[in-house]
């Protein structure tokens, strides 16, 4: 119909030459689509593992997982994003260290040291991947036995586990 015809079409941010009659009323419609890419949040724990929440720009996008766990490719629009983690059940994130390596493809595009990272840049059509490793902190532990009076023998335990049979004295 007449009265819903197009009269001119384009792609870009301005379009010219538009014929205009007398007594026509013409609408122009721009329509912009947003660009976007994704973004992945990987959990990586070298020695004891714990549960961590995944988070994209301070949204919890996995709640509890451990190593390996993800939040799957999130669409996101193109621009700078964070992403961290927080606690999980029965985890305190002061026992590791973190760090933080982000991706695209086999480009790093941003790392840091810590539980997030504030500026992670997306571009149209990238997939970038961040990986956030924890790694447990550790110690040495010594257990000495120390006999007043006549010494015998006993069995050095850590943790329930038996680390020298038959020990004496020092």
């Amino acid at each position: 119909d007449a009265q819903n015809a197009s009269v001119a079409s384009g792609s870009g941010t301005s379009l010219s030459d538009i014929q205009v009659n007398e007594n026509d009323a013409i609408v122009c419609t721009i329509t912009n689509t947003r660009k976007t890419g994704t973004l992945k949040v990987v959990k990586s724990f070298v020695g004891t593992a714990g549960k961590v929440n995944l988070q994209i720009d301070s949204v919890d996008k996995a709640t509890d997982v451990g190593d390996g766990g993800n939040t799957g490719n999130v669409t996101v629009d193109t621009g700078n994003h964070s992403v961290g983690e927080t606690a999980g059940t029965g985890t305190n994130l002061s026992d590791y260290t973190s760090s933080i390596l982000c991706k695209n493809g086999a480009t790093t595009v941003a790392s840091g040291t810590g539980t997030s990272l504030a500026t992670v840049p997306v571009g149209e059509g990238d997939s970038v991947v961040c990986t956030i490793t924890n790694t447990r902190n550790s110690g040495t532990l010594e257990v000495v036995k120390d006999f007043v009076g006549t010494a015998g023998k006993v069995n050095l335990q850590v943790d329930g586990t038996t680390k020298k049979a038959d020990a004496g004295d020092g």
